[in-house]
């Protein structure tokens, strides 16, 4: 009988008398079910065939025909790829996005950082700055823990927290201090014309007028402080001591009348007799002259309110260095 008389082969026929080459055998390290003879991880891959190597697909080395991982995988750095290339690299500098560092990269700066990949505009450097001041008397100004009041040039040194220094120049100019006058001229007070504010004292009180000129009422001791063209307050004036005399009324001016009173338009005022009047004054309640007549050489006077406000004001009347007070009200 024919057929596969080695016992060995996978197609052995026991009945067979006479081997016709017909026989079969496995696979080098197989059985003849296609298994492996030995395959101690059980992975079915037969123990004299494993490939030792990297098998992790996304490692740098890794072996495609490795059947058997032996710890040999190998990985980039974070943020790099397998050929130490960034894998996010907007400014395309060599440094990955992720491990940019932000700071001053300039060598000559005071805050350079030698660890700084990225400039991001903070350098400082040494500076100087120049300033030139003007103060008023009595004013001073702070440059550091330095305090100036004195006309000169200064210089100061600084060393801010990033080790810069600053150099300040200073030039300083002193307004000299005003030194107000006063004058009387008829009864009135007047110190120097054209400043900005104006501030009268009587016995050391401040009195409510803003104005060059104050009508005397009061004796007492006066003075005044303005601010200067430049803005500067000045020095308070030296006292004048005012005495007021008491009033005589003249007889040719003693009948007064004052009719409409008060009035929007005009008014007249009526002496009585006929005057030879040297003077005629109107002021307001804050002791500022608005209005003044000379020279009037009649019984009466029509005073038109032209540019008159309302309300309260005074009139002074002087006749032969006599003088009449009385009011009037401007509606």
């Amino acid at each position: 009988m024919f057929g596969c008389a080695d016992e060995t082969a996978c197609n052995y026929n026991p009945e067979a008398t006479e081997n016709d080459e017909s026989c079969e055998y496995p696979e080098q390290y197989y059985n003849c079910e296609g298994e492996c003879i030995n395959d101690t991880d059980g992975d079915g891959t037969c123990d004299e065939l494993e490939i030792f190597g990297c098998a992790d697909e996304i490692a740098c080395n890794y072996n495609p025909e490795a059947t058997e991982e032996n710890g040999s995988c190998e990985y980039p750095e974070q943020y790099y790829n397998c050929e130490g290339e960034c894998i996010n690299d907007t400014d395309g500098d060599g440094t990955c996005d992720e491990l940019e560092v932000f700071g001053c990269t300039d060598e000559t700066a005071c805050n350079y950082n030698p660890e700084a990949t990225e400039n991001d505009e903070s350098c400082e450097y040494d500076s100087v700055y120049e300033q030139d001041l003007i103060l008023c008397f009595g004013e001073n100004i702070q440059v550091g823990e330095n305090i100036y009041s004195e006309p000169g040039f200064y210089e100061d040194s600084f060393v801010d927290k990033n080790g810069c220094d600053s150099l300040v120049f200073t030039t300083l100019e002193i307004y000299a201090e005003s030194s107000p006058t006063i004058s009387e001229l008829d009864g009135t007070l007047s110190t120097e014309e054209g400043m900005t504010e104006y501030q009268w004292y009587l016995n050391g009180e401040a009195i409510g007028t803003d104005y060059f000129e104050l009508n005397l009422n009061i004796s007492g001791n006066y003075s005044v402080e303005y601010v200067d063209e430049n803005g500067c307050l000045s020095a308070e004036s030296e006292e004048y001591s005012y005495e007021h005399v008491s009033i005589m009324d003249d007889q040719n001016i003693a009948a007064i009348s004052i009719n409409p009173n008060p009035f929007s338009t005009q008014t007249v005022i009526s002496f009585g007799v006929q005057s030879n009047i040297d003077e005629i004054k109107i002021i307001d309640v804050n002791g500022r002259l608005v209005k003044q007549f000379k020279n009037i050489n009649d019984n009466y006077f029509v005073l038109h309110k032209e540019n008159l406000k309302s309300g309260l004001y005074y009139v002074h009347i002087n006749s032969s260095n006599h003088l009449k007070r009385t009011k009037i009200i401007v509606r």
